[in-house]
């Protein structure tokens, strides 16, 4: 008897790990400037200068991203993932004008890319997703609309136990009028 198994897996075989970002002839160009030793901080490199290349330094509106002389190079690396010229000016535009922090602008670049959110965010809406559903389930004769002004409820009370954090009371509740 043959093993079909192993002809199929010599021919199907595919490489492990990450798939390249950058070809062969844009690595060799980032390794050539680029002070970097790990694969992940030369492609950091490379997109950040993409980035650079593509705003136009002289331009006021984007001064945000080099203020006290030196670049937001986190920043920089995101929007350079894009490769289009038009959504890195305008994202880059929105990101200056709202002089978001680091944090939230990756996080806005990255949705923007379609980049998977964290785990924990799945998590949770899919607990209030099976929520909404069971409640659906039990009330039958509930409606769309009716559900989205509890989740509207919701919502307003998870801002006021945020605007609570930030002053320093972790425990408000807000009922449902």
């Amino acid at each position: 008897m043959s093993d079909d198994g192993a002809a199929f897996r010599k021919t199907s075989s595919k490489k492990r790990g990450r798939p390249r970002l950058l070809s062969p002839k844009e690595v060799e160009i980032v390794d050539s400037y680029a002070s970097q030793s790990t694969t992940r901080g030369k492609q950091n490199h490379y997109y950040y200068m993409l980035a650079l290349a593509t705003l136009p330094d002289s331009d006021p509106r984007f001064a945000w991203l080099w203020s006290g002389g030196e670049a937001r190079a986190t920043i920089l690396s995101e929007l350079g993932r894009f490769r289009d010229q038009d959504v890195i000016l305008k994202l880059a535009l929105e990101i200056c004008e709202s002089k978001m922090t680091t944090r939230k602008a990756v996080r806005l670049l990255r949705e923007c890319r379609g980049v998977k959110l964290p785990a924990i965010r799945h998590k949770a809406a899919n607990a209030i997703i099976t929520t909404v559903n069971n409640y659906f389930k039990s009330h039958p004769d509930t409606t769309i609309e009716k559900m989205i002004d509890a989740l509207r409820v919701v919502l307003w009370a998870l801002e006021d136990r945020r605007a609570a954090i930030a002053q320093g009371d972790c425990g408000v509740k807000r009922e449902a009028r």
